[in-house]
């Protein structure tokens, strides 16, 4: 809806530790008309996982996917 952003990727090199995090907040600093900014799931990435709960985000929601038995 009209009151939230919505990241679909987060991407930058490898080789530049924290390069991520730091677009990400410069990023969502420029998102001032949102309530919401939704950062999507961590795909089962553990360390993904680490830096998006480091976010503090102020509610998590459950993520499903369906899909069409075989």
């Amino acid at each position: 809806d009209s009151n939230t952003f919505l990241v679909l990727a987060e991407i930058a090199d490898p080789d530049r530790p924290g390069l991520g995090p730091w677009l990400f907040r410069r990023f969502c600093g420029e998102m001032n008309g949102y309530a919401w900014i939704n950062t999507m799931d961590d795909s089962g990435l553990e360390g993904l996982r680490r830096v998006k709960q480091s976010y503090r985000p102020a509610r998590l929601i459950a993520s499903y996917t369906a899909a069409r038995p075989a």
